[in-house]
Formats: structure tokens, C-alpha cells, sequence
């Protein structure tokens, strides 16, 4: 912090990269009108079967991806899909995908006293997917992988970090400055926690944990035409996601199409067979 407030060029050079922002509308708006319904936060929840979620997981581990970066992949092909089932056609779209970063990954020494939530604001990264990804997938997954895995290595994080809080009004509460430092434009978001089977409490002997469901007020937010959000996780062996969408920009039928494509996509992907 001290270094870059003792540096202008540095700051500004922080300020730009921080405020950097895309133009347009989020592409899966484009599918359909929206909708104008109410203004709220639903959630699609897909359990995925246990064998399915190893062959999966088994495969990313081949292809050298993680599963993060392979849902992401996922989740982008979907919305080429949706978008050239409705005839919008392009070679490739531009899109930008918002990753939940857990700031624990920063930390040294004994952190296991930390409670609380450490998220960083999304790390919004800019790709373009193409229209074609059939025998392309994994080598487009890889792409994903290694540049979020670059933006996590040079610590861009921490530099956004420092934006916010060199940047940021005094009086105003973290959940102001967590939800401005998102653009209007992201095409999908992302927040995955990995394995959650050993941090809920072990089975009692009338109780037994199935499920996990996450939920996040979108429409409370800066982010509300975030078009769709995918929260996911894999508990007692099972890939568990819920998809958050707005209503009030994208419609019921839309989410649920681009919730089981993206399952669609991912048994193709798996097995190695063509889609588009």
C-alpha cells in the first residue's frame, strides 16, 4: 500500500486497470427480450449423479484443468450455444466471465482462527470463445485455466485490493465497495467452493446431510444483469450447482436452458463426442 500511494504513476496505472470495463450488454440478454418480471434472485438447483461427477473430475485431471476453469468453459459454451440456436451468428463472441477469489490463497502463517468470509469482488476476465468448440473444448478450457492461473500468480488480486481501498470513500460500508468494483457487463460469474463433504457436521442419528444450496441476492447488487451466476460445489460425491438469475432481465426458460445445456455440454465433453 505504501509503495503505491509513494508512486503516482503506479496509482494511476492502478486506477486504469481497475476501471477498465467492457461495453455492451451481457450475450445471453440477447437471446430473448427480457422479460421485465420481478425483481429478484432465483436459483436452479442440479445435483449431479456420483458417476458422473467422477468421470468429470477424472477428466479435468487428464486434460489438465481445473475443475473451476472447465466449468467456466462449460458455462461459456452454453451461451454459444443458446446464441447461435437463435441465430446470432459470429465467428466468436467476446465475453467476460466474473471468478469469486478466496483471499486466504494470499495469506501466510496460521490463518485457521480466520472466520468469515475473504472473497475479493470477482475477477472479471475478458475471453473470446468460438462458435465452433466441437473437438476443440478442453483446448479452449486450457486457455481459461492458464489465464485465470496467471492473474492468481501475479497477485492481480492484491493490486485490486489496494484500488479499492486507496480509492474507496471512508464512509462507505465494505459491501459498497465490494459490489462497485464489478463492471455492469458480465456474461456469467463464478464462485465455486470446492469439496464442502468435511466442513458440514458429521451425520447424527436421526439427520443426514444431502444437500448444500448457496444463494446470493443478485438484484441487491450493482451486478443485477449479471445474467446468470453458477454456484458450485461437490458434496458426498456429488457435483452440486445453483444457477442465480434475475427474472426481471432473463427468462425462466432461458436459465433452464442454459442450466441443462450446460450438462449437456459436459457429457459430451466427457465422452469425447461432437456438439455445436
Amino acid at each position: 500500500m505504501t509503495a503505491i500511494q509513494n508512486d503516482p504513476s503506479l496509482k494511476q496505472e492502478l486506477i486504469s486497470r481497475a476501471e477498465e470495463k467492457g461495453v455492451g450488454i451481457p450475450l445471453l440478454l440477447t437471446v430473448e427480450p427480457p422479460p421485465e418480471g420481478e425483481d429478484k434472485t432465483c436459483n436452479l438447483t442440479r445435483v449431479l449423479d456420483k458417476d458422473t461427477t467422477k468421470r468429470f473430475i477424472s477428466r479435468c485431471k487428464v486434460e489438465g484443468v481445473s475443475i473451476h476453469s472447465a466449468f467456466a468453459a462449460l458455462a461459456d459454451a452454453s451461451i454459444v450455444t443458446l446464441l447461435v440456436e437463435n441465430n446470432h451468428i459470429q465467428n466468436s463472441y467476446k465475453m467476460c466471465n466474473g471468478h469469486v477469489i478466496n483471499l486466504r490463497r494470499y495469506w501466510t502463517g496460521d490463518c485457521s482462527d480466520a472466520m468469515g468470509c475473504h472473497a475479493h469482488a470477482p475477477l472479471n476476465l475478458w475471453t473470446d470463445v468460438p462458435r465452433d468448440l466441437s473437438g476443440k473444448f478442453w483446448d479452449f478450457a486450457r486457455t481459461l485455466h492458464r489465464d485465470l492461473h496467471q492473474h492468481l500468480k501475479n497477485e492481480s488480486i492484491l493490486f485490486r485490493e489496494a484500488y479499492i481501498k486507496l480509492c474507496s470513500k471512508k464512509e462507505q460500508s465494505y459491501e459498497d465497495i465490494f459490489y462497485q468494483a464489478n463492471p455492469m457487463q458480465v456474461d456469467c460469474g463464478f464462485s465455486n467452493l470446492g469439496d464442502v463433504t468435511g466442513l458440514l457436521t458429521d451425520d447424527g442419528p436421526y439427520v443426514k446431510p444431502y444437500l448444500l444450496k448457496r444463494h446470493l441476492s443478485l438484484h441487491r447488487t450493482d451486478i443485477k444483469k449479471l445474467c446468470t451466476f453458477p454456484f458450485f460445489h461437490s458434496f458426498r460425491g456429488r457435483l452440486i450447482l445453483n444457477l442465480l438469475y434475475n427474472p426481471k432481465y432473463i427468462a425462466e426458460a432461458v436459465a433452464q436452458q442454459h442450466c441443462s445445456q450446460i450438462f449437456d455440454t459436459m457429457e459430451k465433453v466427457i465422452n469425447g463426442s461432437t456438439f455445436h
